[in-house]
């Protein structure tokens, strides 16, 4: 994308049809609604990063990474903090 162009989704859209296992479905729904997004705007995310970043806006590999090895090392050292929503992560973000 570049820099100075905008996307204007005003009454301008498509509709996109996706398969999937009812069972991810269902799980993804929950977490969609704890964030207070719906199915589509979740998914009007995930295009415009992938617009923004010319590309999957997150490695896609059959091997954990770096970061994710040294977190899971640090999830197990306790070095890590617990959220049980995400109103607690709110309240513990400093501005």
């Amino acid at each position: 994308m570049l820099k100075n162009e905008t996307i204007s989704t005003k009454n301008k859209t498509a509709n996109i049809n996706v398969r999937t296992s009812r069972e991810l479905k269902d799980k993804v729904d929950k977490i969609f609604h704890t964030l207070g997004i719906s199915a589509s705007e979740a998914i009007n995310l995930f295009y415009s990063n992938v617009l923004i970043n010319e590309g999957i806006p997150f490695e896609v590999s059959t091997k954990p990474s770096k970061n994710l090895l040294k977190s899971i090392k640090e999830h197990k050292e306790g070095k890590t903090t617990t959220y049980k929503n995400v109103e607690d992560i709110r309240n513990d973000l400093v501005l």
